[in-house]
């Protein structure tokens, strides 16, 4: 039995105070549990983050392509 836990930005809140970017901002992100490759339990949490650490997790986020069908 393989477990892995994997943490999923899905959204970045900016505050913006006297035209100014606070250092903190509200981010969205899933956490998901996967057994042996298979996911076996998502959450979703909503959390302060300071803005240097979501940057570094959207730099080094996947991109993926928006599809319209």
């Amino acid at each position: 039995m393989d477990l892995e836990k994997q943490k999923k930005l899905r959204k970045v809140e900016l505050i913006f105070t006297d035209g100014e970017v606070n250092p903190v901002c509200h981010c969205e992100y899933e956490i998901c549990i996967m057994e042996d490759g298979q996911e076996i339990s998502k959450s979703k949490h909503r959390e302060n983050m300071d803005v240097k650490e979501a940057k570094k997790m959207i730099q080094d986020a996947k991109v993926l392509a928006n599809r319209i069908d």
